[in-house]
């Protein structure tokens, strides 16, 4: 799924145990997953994040944002 982010909180999260959060009510929900397993933005993705651990992230890699857009682009989304 993809969603627009409206707000992003930190140090902050309605659900009990995570301590950041955000929210958004523009988006889509795919009707199926996308294996994206073996792609190598996905790679260069997890190194950048350190395995997704950080918490928010700003995605700048050109790789990583042009390869999420043909996902969604399906969706109708336009970035």
């Amino acid at each position: 799924m993809y969603f627009v982010i409206n707000e992003a909180n930190t140090g902050y999260s309605p659900i009990k145990g995570f301590k950041n959060s955000v929210t958004g009510v523009e988006g889509v929900i795919l009707d199926e997953p996308v294996d994206v397993t073996d792609e190598l933005w996905l790679k260069e993705l997890k190194t950048n994040t350190a395995n997704f651990v950080r918490g928010f992230s700003h995605i700048d890699s050109k790789n990583i944002i042009e390869n999420l857009e043909i996902i969604f682009a399906v969706t109708g989304f336009r970035p």
